[in-house]
């Protein structure tokens, strides 16, 4: 038999192009030089088990700091201790670290959606990246620079309202961008991009601040607030008010059906922030502030409409219940800031109760 080995060798070199292909994936998505190899089988760790307090040390290299892939390296560590039991992670830094740093209390990185219609991409980056098996759907990281940073974070009540704004960014808010030349990606339709409906902050993931807000409350993603009609254009509101979800927030994260709107909701436009008297010669008082502004009517349609399809899974058919870890990281041997470790364990605590509020009763967190 004659083998044709110039036919074999054009088979071969047709090979060529994918395995090149193949090793830039592995190496771009899967390797990294700097990173441990995952050591977890499928399923996670077996044997290991939870803290009752959901509270968790983890100790860390101080390397940490030159790793741009710094949360897949804590995230690793993480489940090679400890059971994949948690939808999100929240981690707070004693030392820099890459991906931790910058001039905000906090922020949050998405892990996995799989929910369409609210605007935010169909993703996992944990298949490709970060280790969990099915479960974690966000990070959530307090900014570290220095120990002020520690007073940044406030008491306990400040970081569980932070720890439940930044979990919230999982759904909320990418409505009406207005990027009429951005990219859309798997699971986010144009119109999320081309709405001149002001509801959002900016280019910010947060409600505008001239949404009303129903009742006496703020919005936990610190933006929509309860606004008081003064009266020729004026407008007074406060923000020494008991955070709580928006029902648009509720309705992005699966926990109240399009159904269940009655009412539209005030929105004001063309703010201008106003010192000094209103107009009945009332000073705005502590913690007040006033605006001038144009009055709009939004609602639930408008949301259906930016996002240019109805949520899917509907509210009925969405996760309901959560849990929360809490990572503490330190350098070997290091032990952790009293008063950090305090102020944890107590926003632990109050997580929960904080949570259900915000919520109306309609979700758990840590219950």
């Amino acid at each position: 038999m004659r083998i044709n080995i110039d036919r074999h060798k054009k088979g071969f070199i047709g090979f060529i192009p994918l395995i090149v292909v193949g090793i830039i994936i592995y190496f771009v998505f899967f390797h990294s030089p700097t990173a441990p190899t995952k050591k977890y089988l499928a399923g996670g760790c077996k044997d290991c088990k939870e803290n009752s307090n959901n509270i968790y040390v983890l100790e860390t290299s101080d390397n940490l700091i030159e790793f741009n892939n710094s949360l897949q390296i804590i995230t690793d560590e993480f489940y090679n201790k400890y059971p994949d039991n948690y939808d999100f992670l929240t981690i707070f830094p004693t030392f820099p670290i890459s991906g931790t740093l910058g001039d905000t209390v906090a922020n949050a990185t998405s892990m996995k959606n799989d929910v369409k219609g609210i605007c935010k991409p169909i993703e996992d980056k944990c298949f490709w990246q970060y280790c969990s098996f099915n479960k974690l759907l966000g990070i959530n990281k307090f900014i570290y620079n220095d120990d002020s940073s520690y007073d940044l974070w406030g008491d306990a009540k400040e970081i569980a309202t932070t720890t439940m704004h930044e979990t919230a960014h999982h759904w909320s808010t990418s409505m009406g961008l207005n990027i009429t030349d951005r990219l859309t990606s798997n699971g986010v339709n144009g119109s999320c991009y081309n709405s001149d409906l002001p509801l959002k902050d900016g280019y910010t993931e947060h409600w505008s601040k001239g949404l009303d807000m129903p009742g006496d409350n703020v919005d936990v993603l610190d933006s929509a607030t309860h606004w008081t009609n003064m009266g020729g254009g004026y407008y007074e509101s406060s923000l020494l008010k008991k955070p709580k979800f928006h029902p648009f927030d509720l309705y992005l994260m699966g926990l109240m059906g399009k159904e269940e709107f009655k009412s539209d909701f005030t929105l004001l436009t063309d703010i201008k922030d106003y010192g000094g008297a209103l107009p009945n010669s009332q000073i705005t008082p502590a913690g007040d502030y006033a605006v001038t502004a144009k009055e709009t009517k939004v609602s639930i349609n408008d949301i259906l409409k930016i996002a240019g399809e109805d949520r899917q899974p509907l509210a009925k058919d969405s996760q309901k219940d959560f849990r929360m870890a809490f990572l503490i990281l330190v350098r070997p041997g290091q032990s952790v800031p009293e008063k950090l470790q305090k102020n944890v364990e107590d926003a632990a605590k109050l997580l929960p109760t904080e949570w259900s509020y915000a919520t109306d009763g309609k979700s758990t967190m840590n219950k």
